[in-house]
């Protein structure tokens, strides 16, 4: 039971976690790609 709410735990940090992560790879894609049209 308690590894359980562990994982819950865990799961809901993911969550969290995943949206700020995608915006900040997002961000850095868009700055490579601006890098690289300017080159």
């Amino acid at each position: 039971m308690g590894s359980k709410v562990i994982s819950v735990k865990e799961y809901t940090s993911l969550l969290v976690l995943l949206p700020s992560f995608l915006r900040c790879n997002d961000s850095y894609i868009v700055a490579m790609k601006v890098q690289f049209k300017k080159q």
